[in-house]
């Protein structure tokens, strides 16, 4: 007796986990990574051995990384040009980047948002734009230069 009693106890306990509600991110089998709303970017860019690269990582708006960090190149002087193409970790649309541009800051564009970075050191309602590693940081190496800069978009 004691033994049915404990089969029926594990039975009632697996029929009501089996019956519980799945969550909305878990229907199908399929857990849903993307969140739309607020997204944000880092970009790393470093310049040296004659080379620009922008290595950039994209976030949703619960912070979940969308992809491996992405690295763009190109001969230092040149403008870097990069996409992160649509569909990619859930993100609905291209978005695309400038950087190290003749002209100026980088700058973005994503649907029908358009918007830079600022310059070096600064602030505005879109990005933070760290300072260049510079001679005499401990980050700087043989001529090899850093800058961070996080901006945000709405997704």
């Amino acid at each position: 007796m004691h033994a049915t009693n404990i089969f029926l106890a594990i039975l009632g306990l697996a029929a009501k986990s089996m019956t519980a509600p799945i969550p909305a991110a878990h229907k199908n089998g399929v857990a849903k990574r993307f969140e739309g709303g607020w997204c944000t970017l880092h970009l790393r860019g470093e310049l040296g051995d004659g080379i620009a690269r922008g290595v950039v990582k994209v976030y949703d708006n619960n912070h979940f990384q969308l992809h491996d960090e992405i690295v763009f190149e190109a001969r230092r002087g040149n403008t870097i040009i990069g996409n992160v193409p649509a569909g990619t970790g859930g993100l609905p649309q291209e978005l695309r980047m400038n950087i190290f541009t003749k002209q100026g800051p980088a700058t973005f564009e994503y649907g029908d948002q358009r918007w830079d970075s600022g310059a070096e050191g600064t602030q505005n309602d879109r990005c933070k734009v760290g300072k260049y590693d510079a001679p005499g940081n401990p980050i700087f190496v043989d001529n090899h230069y850093t800058v961070d800069l996080d901006c945000g978009f709405s997704c």
